[in-house]
């Protein structure tokens, strides 16, 4: 594994963070440079697949846990959002 001596917050809500490229191509995200925290709502209490796939733990492969409102998982936005989300990540890394 490699580490990084960027700051944890300026991965995660950085002008370089997945939420920043993400925000770049004009999608709401959360946390983001625009928007670092959610603003009137806590964060999902979800995290399976980061706590179960994730490198926190001793594991080796770090994980990546999105989630998206009904209108971009609609068919008919699926492969725009598929595209830019995919860039994003592989823009990210």
């Amino acid at each position: 594994a490699t580490f990084s001596s960027t700051p944890f917050s300026q991965i995660i809500r950085g002008i370089e963070s997945l939420g920043a490229l993400l925000e770049n191509s004009g999608y709401y995200v959360v946390p983001s440079p625009g928007t670092p925290k959610p603003l009137s709502y806590g964060y999902y209490t979800g995290g399976f697949i980061v706590r179960n796939h994730g490198s926190r733990d001793s594991g080796t492969v770090d994980a990546i846990q999105i989630e998206s409102p009904f209108h971009l998982r609609r068919s008919s936005a699926i492969p725009d959002y598929g595209d830019d989300i995919g860039d994003a990540i592989v823009d990210f890394l």
